[in-house]
């Protein structure tokens, strides 16, 4: 911990050698992603891929289980099933 406040010392100092003047504590911090959040257009790709793939079609479960699988996620996890049907 004291070496990561250490860090966090020497990037403040860092940038005061470029803005000298500059209030830190206006400075937020950016918002983290939600956990699991695919890339812009990701999951359609993948998606419109595999109906291709499967022109008898499938259940939006099959889909979604493909979907949890495809990105590496556990499929056995029942409240990301459900979040993602």
């Amino acid at each position: 911990m004291r070496q990561l406040v250490i860090d966090l010392d020497h990037v403040d100092a860092t940038i005061r050698i470029y803005r000298p003047h500059i209030d830190l504590e206006e400075i937020r911090p950016k918002p983290l992603p939600p956990r699991h959040q695919a890339f812009r257009g990701q999951s359609s790709r993948f998606i419109l891929d595999t109906l291709k793939a499967h022109p008898d079609g499938m259940t939006t479960r099959e889909l979604a289980r493909l979907v949890i699988e495809n990105r590496g996620l556990n499929p056995e996890d029942k409240g990301l099933s459900r979040t993602i049907v």
